[in-house]
């Protein structure tokens, strides 16, 4: 019982010092941006290809708009207003760049990926300069994946993330101690919290795993499968070069999409064509 009751005792007491350090991310814009994140977390973990244009933006706005919040957060300005004006404006001015150039919104996410992948690896790891190399490293390789294996780079970057925020909105607005919020700074360095991670950390990575393993199959199955986006500005577009420019300069993933648009309309060429040849006959056989 003595045991149990000491037990008892240094978790409440673990509890309380995870509540005073997570206290100032309490404020009016943190639950704003918990919410926000958790329901463009949703539609991105199962349709986030289809949300093209969505997803283009959101890449800027979240790397651009998280980076402005962590070290506002960090560096004490205590104003609210202050803190939801200065995210939603740099968010918004990365998130409109994002949007117009296809392959820098693809490979700002493919970045955000990578840190996250490294913010997890940083959780185990206590050498500074082996984080730093993990994290440049495993940043590049995802960004440069993303941009070459375009259609699946979303497939992955849109379920990983969409999960991640729908898991880590719920664990901050339910106030439990998984701590999720803390990948990020702690990578950065802004952050360092006593007894994290803990059990229900790796237990809420492991839910935000499996609702990405879900969101990726019901974009590559079903709600991604027969989409097909063209990006807004195109780097190598020449207008005299227009009658040749659907076929000389697509990629493999729109050549592939229109192959298979192409056999589409051939299939039900020849299913009209056979009811036309049956229902001519009947006619035939009705007038003879």
């Amino acid at each position: 019982q003595r045991k149990q009751h000491t037990f008892s005792k240094h978790m409440a007491s673990t509890y309380d010092d995870y509540y005073l350090e997570q206290e100032q991310y309490y404020t009016t814009a943190g639950i704003i941006i918990a919410v926000a994140a958790g329901l463009l977390g949703l539609f991105l973990t199962f349709v986030g290809y289809r949300l093209y244009y969505i997803y283009l933006f959101a890449s800027g706005f979240v790397g651009a708009g998280g980076l402005t919040l962590i070290l506002i957060v960090s560096f004490t300005i205590s104003d609210d207003i202050s803190k939801i004006v200065l995210t939603l404006v740099i968010g918004s001015i990365a998130g409109f760049f994002t949007l117009l150039f296809h392959y820098l919104g693809v490979a700002v996410a493919g970045v955000i990926l990578g840190l996250f992948i490294s913010g997890i690896v940083a959780m185990e790891v206590t050498s500074t300069l082996a984080i730093v190399i993990i994290a440049l490293s495993v940043s590049v390789i995802c960004a440069v994946f993303c941009c070459i294996f375009d259609r699946w780079g979303i497939y992955i970057t849109s379920s990983v993330m969409g999960a991640y925020g729908v898991v880590a909105g719920i664990d901050f607005l339910s106030k439990s101690h998984g701590g999720l919020i803390y990948i990020y700074p702690r990578l950065f360095g802004l952050q360092d919290v006593d007894d994290w991670p803990n059990w229900l950390t790796w237990f809420l990575l492991g839910v935000a795993g499996v609702l990405a393993l879900l969101g990726f199959f019901v974009q590559a199955r079903f709600s991604g499968r027969k989409y097909q986006h063209l990006p807004i500005i195109v780097f190598s577009y020449d207008p005299s070069r227009e009658d040749v420019y659907l076929e000389d300069e697509m990629s493999s993933d729109e050549e592939e999409y229109f192959q298979r648009q192409k056999q589409m309309m051939k299939s039900k060429i020849k299913k009209l064509t056979k009811k036309d040849k049956k229902k001519k006959k009947r006619n035939d056989d009705l007038f003879d």
